[in-house]
C-alpha cells in the first residue's frame, strides 16, 4: 500500500467562499487543547504547508456505494493548495500572516485525512471508463489539524465532513463539496483560536 505524504504552500486556486452549513455547526470531531495560554493572545498566524496522508492506491469505487473513490496525486496537491488559501484567507481576517514560525507565532499545521469528489475525476474514469459525466456524489473530507509554537503542541482538532445528496445544493464543479468543507474548517479554526 502507498501513502502520498506532501506539503504545498501557496494557492493556485482560490478557494470559494460558501455560507456555512447546518452539518458544521461550527465545531469539529474533536478538540484538544494542551495548554492553559490563551490561543486568542496571539497576533500572528503562519499558516504550514497543508500535508497529505491519503491512500492512493483505492483500485476502483465499489458499487454498491461503500469506501473511497479513487483520487490521482496531483487533485490532492491541488486540493492542499486551495485548502491553504482558504486557511491564510480566513485567518488574515484577524490575524496578521507571518511568512515563518517563530516566538509569538501561532503555526496551524493542516493535514488532509480524506478527500472525495462531488463528480467523477480522471482518477475515476481511468478506473472505470464507462462513468457518465453527469453522475454525482456525496464529496467531502477529513483533516486535522495541530495548532502549535515553536514546535510546541497548543492544540488539535479533527473534523470530517461528507455532504448529502439531499441538501439541494448544486454539485457544478467536480470538488464543490471538498472547497465548502476547506472554507468552513477554516472559519472554524478562526473561531477556535479566537475563544481558546
Amino acid at each position: 500500500m502507498s501513502v502520498l505524504r506532501f506539503g504545498l504552500a501557496g494557492g493556485a486556486l482560490a478557494a470559494m467562499a460558501l455560507t456555512a452549513g447546518a452539518a458544521f455547526a461550527g465545531s469539529f470531531d474533536t478538540e484538544k487543547v494542551t495548554t492553559d495560554r490563551s490561543l486568542s493572545s496571539f497576533e500572528s498566524v503562519y499558516i504550514a504547508p497543508v500535508q497529505a496522508d491519503l491512500n492512493l492506491d483505492v483500485i476502483a469505487y465499489d458499487p454498491r456505494g461503500t469506501g473511497d473513490r479513487p483520487v490521482d496525486k496531483s487533485d490532492v496537491e491541488e486540493r492542499a493548495s486551495d485548502f491553504h488559501a482558504a486557511l491564510e484567507k480566513a485567518f488574515s481576517k484577524s490575524y496578521a500572516i507571518a511568512s515563518a514560525p517563530g516566538d509569538g507565532v501561532l503555526t496551524v499545521e493542516a493535514t488532509l485525512t480524506d478527500l472525495a469528489s462531488s463528480r467523477p475525476t480522471l482518477a475515476d474514469y481511468k478506473r472505470q471508463s464507462g462513468l457518465s459525466a453527469s453522475s454525482v456524489y456525496a464529496g467531502g473530507g477529513a483533516m486535522k489539524a495541530v495548532l502549535s509554537e515553536n514546535g510546541v503542541v497548543l492544540a488539535e482538532v479533527n473534523d470530517s465532513f461528507t455532504s448529502t445528496l439531499n441538501d439541494g445544493r448544486a454539485r457544478a464543479w467536480i470538488w464543490s463539496d471538498a472547497d465548502r468543507a476547506f472554507n468552513q474548517w477554516s472559519r472554524n479554526l478562526v473561531e477556535f483560536v479566537g475563544d481558546h
